[in-house]
């Protein structure tokens, strides 16, 4: 996979480098009988002038076959400095165990998806920050 940057020069003088990382998505027409790829770039680093930088980490799943719809990287977790972060965590195929807890009150609900046309497949879950004891990840936002 190749990496491009763009550079971004505000009027106020502030700039930013993104960093992006190139691959190919393979796409199959409808009757299955044409394969073409499309260049698709996700963003993995981002550099200030004017605060922190920031690094982007993206799930892997290739596809399983070339009859499968390859999957799109969902993007797992935003890493600053001192420690800091936002981790994603998405529905999937079969059982999720959504956290419901809030406090000292501990719940948990199991939503089941079958179907990866379900409105909820590889839509936000939770994100999670360092909020617990030691920079634990703790549960800040939940999507049901």
């Amino acid at each position: 996979m190749a990496q491009d940057q763009l550079k971004v020069k505000a009027s106020d003088g502030k700039s930013a480098l993104y960093t992006f990382k190139i691959y190919d998505h393979v796409l199959r027409n409808t009757d299955h009988l044409k394969v073409f790829k499309k260049s698709r770039y996700t963003l993995t680093e981002a550099n200030f002038t004017h605060k922190p930088a920031e690094t982007y980490k993206y799930t892997e799943e290739p596809p399983s076959s070339l009859n499968l719809k390859p999957k799109m990287p969902l993007l797992k977790a935003k890493h600053l400095p001192n420690g800091r972060f936002q981790k994603v965590d998405y529905y999937h195929r079969g059982v999720n165990h959504v956290d419901m807890s809030i406090d000292e009150v501990e719940e948990h609900k199991n939503i089941t998806i079958h179907d990866p046309k379900d409105y909820r497949y590889h839509r936000v879950m939770h994100i999670k920050r360092p909020l617990g004891p030691d920079g634990e990840a703790v549960i800040t936002h939940r999507f049901i």
